[in-house]
């Protein structure tokens, strides 16, 4: 952040490096006028109704996949992703949620980031420079191999996400002209298309629950970055933030009530939430220094982000409407990244507390706390695969 604006928010780059209401003017006809419900109630139930199909759609589809080809992270349990550079540069490792079965994934020369579970946890995303100096998008099962490149542009591409069908994957795409752009393509790399365009940044990515909807940061010229929404062809680009410092790190909650996102426009880095359409803004943190990086719990119940209130960089835990803020961590040093299990009960992040970053497991009340990993390198960016492993 440089002059108290928001410069970037995109945390799916290569290291752990946005209210508008519209009315429509008009009588009341005599069936609204006889009928207690308002028009708004109707509104908004028919989108709650229209998110939880979309939603149910969605699992089901997962559900299909599972049946049909078992997510890979069941039967070791609560697998975790991460990054090391243990031995030499920066690859994709495996373990289980106890530390045990560390396993190194990919097998290159080029820098690997960015790791992401697919919904089924059959699968993972990742970028790499193993073919050239700036990475492209790569998938492999959760078993490491084979290894398929999706994205073939020589250029510049980053932050993919899967839908939450596992049947598209939106990424940034950095153009000659230095702009960058969202695109998608299908999950095996076909039919890639760009969904944004003009001389302006577009970055981060993230795809509603029901996959309807993709938020997104844009950064338009002599602005502060603010957070849109778009249809995944492009279509229907609704800005939702007005603040003059800029907002992003816009996360969905898991049920598709809320977006919670951070802003600088009270004065320090704070965090808020408001509906999908950009209404019932709200400020959730009040405090004299950054707080950031919200991550939803997998009931939508809570909010866990980073924070520097305390002098360095903790990690916080929230009631969605920002009431019962808990310092999870209290350490001396800098904790971030925090991760929820899919049941919610255990947090996983990165701590330097032992010299160097390594990966811990906490319970949600900070509690329980359990390093994992442990060596003279850098450990990064954990996650939890989504699914819970059977009984």
């Amino acid at each position: 952040m440089r002059g108290g604006a928001i410069d970037t928010m995109d945390a799916g780059g290569p290291l752990p490096r946005p209210t508008v209401t519209i009315q429509f003017a008009g009588s009341k006809s005599k069936a609204s006028s006889r009928n207690p419900q308002s028009r708004e109630a109707r509104e908004t139930m028919h989108r709650q109704s229209k998110t939880t199909w979309c939603v149910l759609h969605s699992t089901l589809a997962v559900l299909f996949t599972l049946l049909c080809t078992g997510a890979v992270c069941r039967p070791t349990g609560f697998d975790i992703t991460f990054l090391s550079n243990r031995d030499g540069n920066f690859e994709v490792y495996r373990m289980q949620q106890n530390g045990a079965q560390q396993t190194r994934l990919t097998q290159t020369d080029g820098e690997e980031s960015g790791p992401r579970w697919s919904p089924t946890g059959a699968d993972i995303l990742f970028t790499s420079r193993r073919d050239g100096t700036e990475p492209e998008v790569y998938r492999m099962p959760a078993s490491g191999d084979p290894q398929s490149r999706l994205t073939t542009y020589g250029g510049f591409d980053d932050a993919p996400r899967w839908s939450p069908d596992e049947t598209m994957i939106a990424f940034v795409r950095t153009d000659e002209a230095k702009h960058r752009h969202i695109w998608v393509m299908e999950a095996d790399g076909a039919n890639p298309r760009q969904i944004t365009s003009g001389e302006h940044n577009n970055t981060a990515p993230e795809w509603a629950p029901g996959g309807d909807w993709i938020l997104f940061q844009r950064f338009l010229a002599g602005a502060a970055p603010q957070v849109w929404k778009m249809r995944p062809d492009g279509q229907q680009a609704t800005q939702l933030t007005r603040d003059e410092k800029g907002a992003g790190d816009a996360q969905w909650s898991p049920d598709g009530s809320w977006i919670a996102y951070a802003s600088a426009q009270s004065g320090d880095l704070e965090l808020w939430r408001m509906k999908p359409d950009g209404s019932e803004q709200a400020q959730l943190t009040k405090s004299p220094g950054e707080d950031r990086r919200p991550v939803w719990s997998p009931d939508s119940s809570r909010i866990a982000f980073t924070s520097r209130r305390d002098g360095n960089m903790e990690i916080y835990s929230m009631a969605a409407d920002g009431t019962d803020a808990q310092n999870l961590t209290r350490s001396e040093k800098s904790d971030s990244w925090p991760r929820w299990s899919p049941a919610g009960h255990l947090i996983v992040f990165t701590s330097d507390r032992d010299g160097d970053f390594e990966i811990y497991t906490m319970a949600q009340d900070g509690s329980h706390v359990q390093q994992l990993t442990s060596n003279d390198a850098m450990d990064l960016t954990p996650m939890f695969c989504p699914f819970e492993p059977w009984p």
